[in-house]
Formats: structure tokens, C-alpha cells, sequence
């Protein structure tokens, strides 16, 4: 755990924002590209931070402009653009870019042996969900990590000389299946990496443990279980430790680099550790990439995680509020959580899914009840806007506001500890075959029945 008071952090139970000398609630509202008027407005409110896309080198969902052409160019006019426009529309806002590490197309063809391969050894296919390359590095090569590390340097280096710096709080480094360090195409059940430089970590890794030499188990043993649907094949267990271990190491590595460009003025922090849910359950919990929260929580460099608020009972009539993150245990380690709601308000009339209202009181009530649920857990609050439209009504600023005002009367006040624990095996996650329809209700749905029913966990 770091000694230091990092800018989003712990007080009293809370998670905090601190900066200039004073404390303010940890509530941000993120949008891909914000513009001044959105900032405006989000100010108006009481929102003190504002999140934004951007990319350090190429962003393959298509969120922010490159910075990276053909021939390794730099140019960060994208990023300095977004960060004063907002100033422009909130000359007090924080800063807490959402930057994304990748590869460009040029480095991947340049590079190819350290691209992922799939268990059909493949290095190229479609990954789908908007996800715009066909090729991905290995999150092995350490030749990639050099490389996204350098480009993501760069670009920090560049923004503490601009005279938006100081607006800068920190940086949610972002990566791999929807920006959350999930490795691709584990919620399509697809199987990776056989890549030269897997195997060699997979040896490394194994070597430092004292373990014999082992080949990267097949896809049929990683999917194989006996009648009881547990794993009994250590290397398949060890092979899915060292899997999410490298995920982890990534995140650590990318975290310090924030810490080392803005010599610990920044926070620091990323989207993992979904152990109460996965994207899509099942197969994705194993081969996903989040076993490794453990890793996580113990590595310095990291001051927060982050989490969108649970994707399993998100309606607005019989629903819950709860994280995806284990928040207790992360706060137990000295870290912050940033609670993301992504909940989908009344204002995207065409999105059926993601825990969509049909009417603007129904909306209203979700975002107090994942409002009330960052107060009784003490997070910091992400309202996330994905479209620029989400919040574009009266009602539901009004509860944004509302919520702001609540977060400011509760600085200071220590929060008292849930009087229900509830626990998660790890090492069972990696063990237990855990399919879609039983998973569901295993822990997430567990969960947000006993939030749904108004007991604090």
C-alpha cells in the first residue's frame, strides 16, 4: 500500500478528492468526448471531475484520435484539445483521463510474433462489440509492454509541460475487451495465447515457483471438468493464475508509469478485478483475465479500481445497485473504488438492455438508488454518459445535484462497516466450472438480493 495521500483516496472510510488544499467528494462525470457546454453544465451541478477517452497510441473502439501514425509520429492535439475545452466550461474541473494502450496496425505488422494466438493458431480474427482491429499483442510480450508503457509516458510527459496540468488528477489506464483488461474474446469463449512470448512467461513463471516445465495446457484440458465440475488438473489451475497474473502485472506496470511521470501528483488506477461479476459469467471468469485482484491490491503502484455498477438486476423496478468489484476487500487493501453507473436513463429511447427506463421518474430513481449505494458503501461515483445525452433532462440533474449535495455533507463523517460480510473464494473461481445460468445466481443475484432488500453488505 502507498504511503502517500494520493489525489483520489481514503478518509475516514470515504473515498476522496483531493487537490488544492481542499476535499471534495470523488464524483466525476465521464463522456468519450466532453465539449465545454457538457463541462459546464456537470460543474453546475456540483460534479467537481470530468473523465474523458483518449489513447496513447491508436484507440481500437474508435474513441478517441489516434496518437500514433504509420511512421511513429506523435500528436497529442486530440488530448489537448479535449482538456481545454472542458476548463473552457468548468475553469475548476479535475482531470481524470481514460487513456487507452493498444498497438497501431503499423506495429502489429511489424511485430507479428508477439501478437496473441488463438487456440486455433490464428493471430488475426474479429473480435466484434465494436472492437475495429483484427490484431491484438500478447499481454506477455514484454517488448509490447516497453512499448505501451514508452507511448503512454510520452504522452504524460507532454501534458504535465501544457498549462492544463494542474487540472490533472489522475488516469484510468485503460486496455484490452471493452477498456476493463479482459483478455479478448474470452466472453466468445474464445481461448488464448499460445504466442512465443506466453509460453515464455508461462516457463518464467513456473520456473519461479519451483514447478517443473509444462507445456501451455490445450483448450480441451482448459475446458475439461469431471462430474463434480471441478478442476482437478494443476496445471490447468496454474495456467489460469498465471493468466489474470499477467493482466494484473500490465495494469501495475501502466499505473506506474503515472506515478513516475507526475511524481505522485496523479492517481493512478484501472478497470479490474470483477470478481462478484463478469461480463458474460461462465468461461469468462476463468479465462478473463480478473483472477489476480489479489496481485492487484497488493501493488503500490495502484491507488483505485474501478467497476460499473452490476449488469444483473439494473431495472429500475425489482433492481439492485451493487459493484462488480469486491469493495470492502479493496478498501481493506488502501485503495479507492470508483463506482461507474452506466445504468441506460429514459434519454436513449432506442437501448432496450443495460437496465433502461421508459419514463424519466424511473430513471431518476435508478440514479439515486446507485447514489444512495456509493454513500452506504463509500465510493467515489463515475456518472458515466456515453452518448453525450444520458442526463439531458431536468429530473435527472436535479438528482445529480441532489447526490453532489449529499456527498459534500458527508465528507469528514466516519463511515460505520457493513454489518454483513459477504465473501468471495477466489481460488474457487479458478477451480469450479461455472456456467452462465448458475453463476448468475451463485453471487451477483445473491447479492443484489440482499441490496434490493435494503441490508448493507
Amino acid at each position: 500500500m502507498s504511503a502517500r495521500r494520493a489525489p483520489i483516496g481514503l478518509e475516514h472510510g470515504r473515498v476522496v478528492l483531493r487537490r488544492r488544499g481542499r476535499v471534495e467528494p470523488a464524483h466525476f462525470a465521464g463522456t468519450p468526448a466532453p465539449d465545454a457546454a457538457w463541462a459546464r453544465r456537470f460543474a453546475a451541478l456540483g460534479v467537481p471531475g470530468v473523465c474523458f477517452s483518449a489513447t496513447a497510441d491508436a484507440h481500437p473502439y474508435g474513441l478517441a484520435s489516434p496518437v500514433l501514425d504509420a511512421a511513429g509520429r506523435r500528436d497529442f492535439g486530440a488530448f489537448d484539445a479535449t482538456c481545454r475545452a472542458i476548463l473552457a466550461g468548468a475553469p475548476d474541473a479535475a482531470l481524470l483521463p481514460r487513456i487507452h494502450v493498444a498497438s497501431t496496425e503499423a506495429w502489429d505488422a511489424a511485430h507479428s510474433d508477439e501478437l496473441v494466438e488463438w487456440e486455433d493458431g490464428r493471430r488475426e480474427r474479429s473480435f466484434g462489440e465494436g472492437y475495429l482491429k483484427r490484431t491484438a499483442p500478447s499481454f506477455s510480450s514484454r517488448r509490447w509492454r516497453e512499448y505501451a508503457a514508452d507511448n503512454l509516458r510520452a504522452l504524460l510527459e507532454h501534458a504535465r509541460r501544457q498549462d492544463y496540468a494542474d487540472a490533472l488528477v489522475g488516469v484510468l489506464v485503460c486496455g484490452g475487451h471493452t477498456e476493463e483488461w479482459f483478455h479478448l474474446g474470452a466472453t466468445r469463449d474464445l481461448l488464448c495465447d499460445g504466442s512465443a512470448p506466453a509460453r515464455e512467461a508461462w516457463d518464467a513463471w513456473r520456473a519461479a515457483r519451483g514447478l517443473e516445465p509444462a507445456p501451455i495446457p490445450d483448450p480441451a484440458r482448459r475446458r475439461a471438468a469431471g462430474p463434480d465440475r471441478f478442476r482437478t488438473d494443476p496445471d490447468v489451475v496454474a495456467y489460469e493464475r498465471f493468466f489474470s497474473e499477467e493482466i494484473a502485472d500490465v495494469v501495475g506496470l501502466l499505473c506506474g508509469v503515472v506515478q513516475e511521470v507526475s511524481e505522485g501528483r496523479w492517481a493512478a488506477g484501472a478497470f479490474y478485478g470483477y470478481l462478484v461479476e463478469m461480463a458474460c459469467h461462465g468461461a469468462a471468469m476463468r479465462h478473463g483475465g480478473h483472477l489476480a485482484l489479489d496481485r492487484a491490491l497488493a501493488d503500490p503502484r495502484i491507488d483505485f479500481l474501478s467497476s460499473p455498477t452490476s449488469y444483473v438486476k439494473r431495472d429500475a423496478r425489482r433492481g439492485a445497485s451493487q459493484s462488480m468489484l469486491p469493495t470492502a476487500s479493496v478498501a481493506a487493501a488502501g485503495k479507492a473504488v470508483l463506482h461507474e453507473n452506466d445504468v441506460r436513463t429514459f434519454r436513449l429511447r432506442d437501448d432496450a438492455g443495460y437496465g433502461w427506463s421508459e419514463h424519466a421518474s424511473e430513471s431518476a430513481a435508478q440514479l439515486r438508488r446507485e447514489a444512495d449505494f456509493v454513500e452506504e458503501q463509500g465510493l467515489g461515483l463515475l456518472w458515466f454518459d456515453m452518448t453525450g445525452t444520458f442526463y439531458d433532462d431536468p429530473v435527472l440533474e436535479q438528482e445529480i445535484a441532489e447526490a453532489s449535495t449529499r456527498g459534500r455533507r458527508l465528507l469528514g463523517r466516519p463511515r460505520e462497516p457493513a454489518p454483513v460480510v459477504f465473501a468471495v473464494d477466489v481460488p474457487s473461481l479458478r477451480i469450479l466450472d461455472l456456467w452462465g445460468d448458475w453463476y448468475a445466481d451463485l453471487l451477483p443475484r445473491q447479492l443484489a438480493e440482499l441490496r434490493r432488500t435494503g441490508v448493507a453488505v
